[in-house]
Formats: structure tokens, sequence, C-alpha cells
């Protein structure tokens, strides 16, 4: 039964882009196969598009920035975790690996990229206020006593 509904979406799906009989198809074969006027101007939309989504040297900077204080607030927590400290973010847990860190870590710095991948708009606050608590964490990390506790050599 799926089979059959799935042909029969198929089917529909084909006739309904079909022209109906005597009307005008912008479409006309070429010796690469169809060819569309309109085709030029999607490939033209498509091209515009992907230029508005890269992104400005502000958000770059504001990316690196916000890459940067993840890694040093990874860095920190672990430093301070060998040195006997606890991890405070009910996140990860009072005793999370170095995995367990680099990969929120990285989801984080997608989701960021990923919104800030949005045309036309400026995310560089975004991204700098994302960073500036990464590192904000970071420094907190480093000022707790068991941070630099002798017996931890990073």
């Amino acid at each position: 039964m799926r089979r059959l509904t799935l042909t029969t979406l198929l089917i529909a799906l084909h006739c309904a882009a079909l022209p109906a009989a005597g009307a005008e198809t912008p479409w006309r074969a070429t010796p690469d196969g169809l060819y569309s006027p309109a085709g030029d101007r999607v490939a033209k939309a498509v091209d515009r598009a992907f230029r508005a989504s890269e992104f400005s040297r502000s958000e770059r900077r504001a990316l690196l920035f916000a890459s940067l204080a993840t890694a040093a607030d990874i860095y920190t927590t672990r430093r301070g975790l060998a040195g006997g400290c606890r991890e405070a973010n009910p996140i990860y847990g009072s005793n999370p690996s170095t995995a367990k860190l680099v990969g929120v870590g990285v989801i984080q710095m997608g989701l960021i990229a990923w919104v800030m991948q949005r045309p036309g708009e400026d995310h560089s606050r975004g991204a700098t206020g994302a960073g500036a608590l990464r590192l904000i964490a970071a420094i907190w990390n480093s000022q707790q006593p068991c941070f630099n506790n002798p017996r931890t050599s990073p």
C-alpha cells in the first residue's frame, strides 16, 4: 500500500509539472538538455544569495574571538579539573571529559555560525557576546585556587 501511494504521488507531481495542451512552455531542448530563460535568473539569484550569506569582516572577527574564547574556556576548565576543581556548569557535570568539553564547544560554535548565516544582517554582536561569556568563564576558571595547584603541570 505504501509503495502504491508513493507511486501515485510521483505520477501526480509529474503530471502537474507538465504544461497544459497548447500552452506556451518556457523550456526548449538543447544538446545539453532542457534550457529555460528563467534558469539564468535562478542561477543569478542563487549566486547573489550565496554571496549575501558570506560572513562580513566584523562577523569573521567575532567568530574568531568566540572560537578563541571557547578554546580558552576549555583549556582553563581542563587545567582546573586536573588541579582538583569541580565544574560548576550543570551542562557538563562535575567532572567532564575533554571530549565532552570540546563537543559542547563545537556544537555551540556551530550553532553560532548557523545563526549568523542569515543574509542581510550583521550578527557580529551576538557572536561577540557569546565569546565574551566564554572569556568570562575562562577568567573565572583561572582565578580559582585549584587552577594553579602545584601538583598539576599541563
